[in-house]
């Protein structure tokens, strides 16, 4: 079969596994659960515990995201339009996570995920003007977020989709930009030392 064909052949699906295979591969799957394992018992979208409302209720990301769902945006944009802001950047900027709602307008990964990564290159760059050092950090940022995604939701928007009932869903998005914020000030610390 020649290379031509051999590309036409490669399905989204296919690009998709390859892209897991190689953050597995890269050491994301040290977490102890590779991408395949069934997922967790708890989820992202269940109520939160007293704890985590304390930790949820001081987080300026958290009071965002939830805002802005009924305003339009769909998921991935949610969050990179949170962090936007909570850096103080310029909110045009969330354009670039349009592609990404929806998982990926296929209902493969989740919005949230990838829009997470998308919050984390920009917190990288805003904390250090090394290319080198803000790609280590923003690498850093996406293994951890991944790890800890891995510990309580699947990676993909067809098996979140069923669970996005109005207190679900909301629930999923105040933990994530919790969560993100969290990464963004380690990432803020770092610089600082």
């Amino acid at each position: 079969m020649k290379r031509s064909e051999r590309i036409k052949q490669f399905s989204r699906r296919g690009f998709l596994g390859c892209i897991a295979g190689f953050l597995a591969a890269a050491g994301l799957e040290a977490a102890g659960q590779s991408v395949l394992d069934k997922p967790p018992e708890k989820g992202l979208y269940d109520p939160l515990t007293p704890e985590e409302e304390k930790v949820i209720n001081a987080s300026e990301m958290a009071k965002e995201i939830v805002k802005l769902p009924t305003q339009g945006f769909n998921c991935a944009e949610s969050i990179l339009l949170a962090t936007l802001k909570y850096l103080k950047k310029p909110e045009d900027y969330v354009h670039a996570a349009a592609a990404f709602g929806g998982g990926m307008g296929h209902y493969d990964l989740c919005g949230l995920l990838t829009g997470g990564f998308m919050a984390f290159g920009v917190a990288a760059g805003t904390y250090h003007s090394d290319r080198k050092k803000m790609k280590a950090q923003a690498r850093k940022m996406t293994k951890e977020y991944w790890k800890w995604w891995q510990s309580w939701a699947p990676i993909h928007c067809y098996q979140l989709r069923p669970k996005y009932d109005k207190p679900g869903y909301t629930n999923m998005t105040r933990r994530v930009a919790a969560k993100v914020e969290e990464l963004i000030k380690e990432c803020r610390e770092k610089k600082a030392e």
